[in-house]
């Protein structure tokens, strides 16, 4: 049961502190980044469902209904607020610091700021790094379980309302997004789901990223190893920690270092499901310490040279040595669910579902009691 009154007061708190936004509107034709799909909708469902790994569809809607009635899908959107005088911009209406970030991003990453493409990765930077609140909640992850919202069309209702007040914070005057998520967006959303589900599936050893029917095949020799290595090599201690990294890993490939997997992005490979361009990384570090990049042992160890590189925030958070006690997560199933979503987030930037399950569910449900009982380090 959808628990929206809690959300619903929060709702009306937030929005009566917000001015009304006078429109001015840049007399421009928007013009779309070369993403998948055919018009914008359909690149914000690929892009979310693809690079952000959100399967929930209320989710997608949510923040396709943000975008449209903020921008109309034109990144190149101007807006003046009615009260303050402040100029906001792009399909989220960026100003101030925010502004100046989406600027930053674009520009490092070699985007031009005002396209299409580029604000969509600062929207995924965004909820990455200054709102890890509302990615967990894309992602059905929250700290606060009442803002876990289902995949339906209340939910996408409370997803759109959601983000217009914790992600983009203003509104222009008369807007619904919950609403137009609800009534209009939903029901496109499941459209395209329901194509997607349709087309051919790519032949895989782990399938792609969207709902699975069945779970991959479980090497349990692998699964000793991993665990194996995340106690000795690695030395974690948090057994909720070590449960959320092989639930991850079993979830999306059942531990095997030959994984395959598909989406509208290119080729993911090994037992992170590593994107093109890490993989080709992995191959480097492999033929550089004579490994086989194939091999369970080269793909574990290129794991931890990123942890110990790249995503050292990976590593500090696995081994509870993170000043921030948000992420200091407890050595309990619950706590497994944590790390599982974390691992899913921040490293692997895979999040599969099978059966309406995710990692994070086994990990609590599954791993985590295995991990206390099952294992030895003997073999």
């Amino acid at each position: 049961m959808l628990k929206s009154t809690k959300v619903n007061n929060f709702i009306r708190a937030v929005i009566s502190t917000f001015a009304a936004l006078s429109i001015i509107v840049a007399s421009c034709i928007p013009t779309y980044a070369a993403m998948p799909g055919n018009t914008p909708e359909e690149q914000i469902y690929n892009f979310m469902k693809n690079e952000c790994g959100i399967q929930n569809d209320a989710a997608i809607a949510g923040i396709t209904a943000i975008i449209e009635q903020d921008s109309e899908f034109d990144p190149e959107m101007v807006a003046v607020d009615g009260e303050t005088g402040e100029e906001r911009y792009g399909l989220c209406l960026w100003t101030g610091k925010r502004l100046k970030k989406l600027k930053k991003f674009c520009e490092k990453n070699n985007f031009d700021w005002k396209s299409f493409e580029g604000q969509l990765r600062f929207i995924k930077n965004e909820w990455e790094t200054d709102f890890t609140n509302v990615n967990r909640c894309m992602h059905n992850t929250p700290w606060n379980k009442d803002y876990n919202f289902p995949d339906s069309a209340d939910g996408a209702e409370c997803f759109g309302t959601y983000l217009r007040n914790q992600y983009v914070l203003c509104a222009f005057d008369g807007n619904d997004e919950g609403a137009r998520a609800r009534d209009y967006f939903y029901p496109r959303i499941k459209e395209l789901s329901a194509q997607t589900a349709a087309a051919p599936a790519a032949s895989s050893a782990s399938q792609d990223s969207s709902t699975q029917e069945s779970s991959v095949q479980v090497n349990e020799s692998n699964e000793q190893h991993v665990y194996n290595f995340l106690v000795n090599t690695v030395g974690i201690k948090n057994k909720a920690a070590i449960a959320g990294i092989m639930a991850s890993i079993e979830f999306d490939t059942g531990y095997d270092p030959k994984a395959v997997a598909d989406d509208n992005y290119g080729t993911r490979k090994g037992i992170c499901l590593w994107d093109e361009t890490r993989y080709a990384q992995l191959v480097k570090f492999c033929k550089s310490n004579k490994m086989d990049p194939e091999s369970l042992d080269g793909q574990l160890n290129f794991m931890l040279y990123e942890w110990n590189h790249n995503y050292k925030n990976v590593r500090k958070v696995m081994l509870n040595s993170v000043k921030n006690s948000e992420y200091n997560f407890p050595d309990t199933a619950e706590g497994a669910y944590s790390y599982a979503a974390f691992y899913s987030l921040q490293y692997s930037k895979f999040n599969n579902v099978i059966d309406g399950q995710t990692s994070s569910d086994k990990a609590q449900n599954e791993t985590y009691q295995k991990v206390v009982k099952g294992f030895t380090t003997s073999k």
